[in-house]
């Protein structure tokens, strides 16, 4: 078996797409072909350096989205007080 990634996710199609967008966009820019241990090499590189701060910004967001949530359910629960 081979090397795993840190970025592997339970979509194998994105990842196949992710690999092949990066060596597209290698042999148009240099005109070399990369393989696909330098494509996913390349992920890893650019998620561990963006991933933490979209991942935050992800958190942030659902918290800003349960928080209106709650606040419904809290004018709700209000509600049915006599």
């Amino acid at each position: 078996m081979g090397k795993l990634q840190k970025w592997e996710t339970e979509d194998k199609e994105a990842e196949r797409k992710s690999t092949d967008a990066i060596i597209a966009r290698i042999e148009e820019l240099d005109g070399d072909t990369p393989g696909m241990i330098l494509a996913q090499d390349i992920i890893e590189a650019v998620l561990s350096h963006y991933g933490p701060g979209i991942y935050d910004k992800a958190v942030r967001d659902v918290r800003t989205l349960l928080d209106g949530r709650f606040d419904d359910v809290l004018m709700d629960v209000d509600l049915l007080q006599h």
